[in-house]
């Protein structure tokens, strides 16, 4: 991902399933997922997580309770700034 495109990387498998889902995490693991043709890497501005056959279901922000689905996720431009600490060697 690039901070700078202000672009989300969505990046996901095509089949589903618990077999399917160990083999991505192996390739993960072995880090080989990007060149399978299950894997899919695009750049979005928003994107829209929703359940076709139930509403309500818990979702997570870094581990912790942020919702229930539907969820709409967005960038907004110029919002967050990363900084970086220079190194000062001390003697």
């Amino acid at each position: 991902a690039d901070p700078h495109d202000e672009k989300l990387d969505l990046c996901t498998f095509r089949r589903p399933g618990l077999v399917n889902g160990f083999s991505y995490l192996f390739q993960l693991w072995l880090s080989r997922h990007q060149r399978s043709r299950d894997f899919l890497h695009t750049q979005v501005n928003s994107l829209r997580v929703s359940c076709p056959t139930s509403e309500n279901i818990p979702f997570q922000i870094d581990g912790d309770y942020g919702g229930t689905l539907p969820v709409e996720i967005k960038t907004l431009p110029g919002r967050l700034r990363l900084l970086t600490a220079a190194r000062t060697r001390v003697s």
